[in-house]
């Protein structure tokens, strides 16, 4: 019986791991395992068929990123005594269990992505489960970053099965994971935008002239003008419930407001002015 490790850093600080590790079932195996390490980057690994597959003891503000974690017999991701470290833009599938915490608090975990017989595994410890809400794509390709995917291998999973109510790709329920640990902003797979619609009195619909996925012309002449922040100003509680938010969202706070007048207003070619 014996302990194999992929790779194996101990006492090391500051460093950046790009491998792929697969294939290490004898004993106890771990893809990569990072012990008593501070600010490791581990960025675009493949760890596969292992035991575990990236595993943090007593290691701190780490970052793990862009990951594709697969295949694990026990768990995808192992955090034990480890703090303030962050995964994000994670695909954990097919593990038995996706992700497994002990004794770790103020760990960072969004915009993963989890499909596993049991996702996550935690004791009392404390951890942040979303962002706030940001309009940048999130790892399946929505408008806005929150929370993770959570899925299941029999398709019954919370962002498998809850409809898009706000038409923003994010689920109006919270997923629990235990106690206080919430993802308050899942990602849902089956994203519902809206069709941008023409606003009141007029006949073409708004456009969006640079391509940044915010309509900022709102008369749909094909060019952004003072004309459009009073267009908006005046139909911004139509706008709200009748268009897709995410399109006229300019404050990036995930509504439409008058923070969004103030966005649109400053995005102004004369900057406001």
């Amino acid at each position: 019986y014996r302990v194999v490790y992929g790779i194996y850093s101990n006492g090391l600080n500051n460093s950046v791991l790009l491998n792929d590790v697969y294939d290490n079932l004898v004993g106890d195996t771990y893809g990569i395992f990072i012990y008593n390490s501070d600010y490791t980057m581990i960025d675009g690994n493949e760890a596969s068929n292992n035991s575990e597959g990236i595993y943090l003891q007593n290691s701190f503000r780490s970052q793990l990123t862009n990951n594709t974690i697969l295949n694990n017999s026990n768990c995808g991701v192992l955090l034990s005594d480890s703090g303030g470290n962050t995964l994000n833009k994670c695909s954990i599938w097919g593990n038995n269990k996706g992700l497994a915490v002990v004794n770790s608090n103020t760990n960072l975990i969004y915009d993963n992505y989890f499909n596993n017989t049991i996702n996550t595994e935690s004791d009392s410890s404390l951890n942040i489960w979303n962002t706030t809400l940001l309009l940048k794509s999130n790892i399946i390709f929505g408008p806005y970053t929150g929370g993770n995917v959570w899925a299941n291998p029999d398709g019954t999973g919370l962002s498998q099965t809850q409809e898009d109510v706000n038409h923003n790709g994010i689920s109006i329920f919270g997923y629990p994971i235990n106690g206080e640990n919430i993802d308050y902003l899942p990602l849902l797979l089956n994203y519902q935008p809206h069709t941008i619609t023409s606003l009141p009195g007029q006949s073409l619909p708004p456009t969006d002239p640079d391509g940044d996925g915010l309509y900022e012309d709102l008369n749909g002449d094909g060019a952004y003008s003072f004309d459009d922040v009073v267009s908006f100003f005046d139909h911004v509680d139509w706008i709200r419930a009748n268009e897709p938010i995410v399109a006229f969202d300019y404050s990036g706070n995930g509504d439409v407001g008058f923070e969004d007048i103030v966005g649109l207003y400053d995005r102004y070619p004369s900057g406001g002015t």
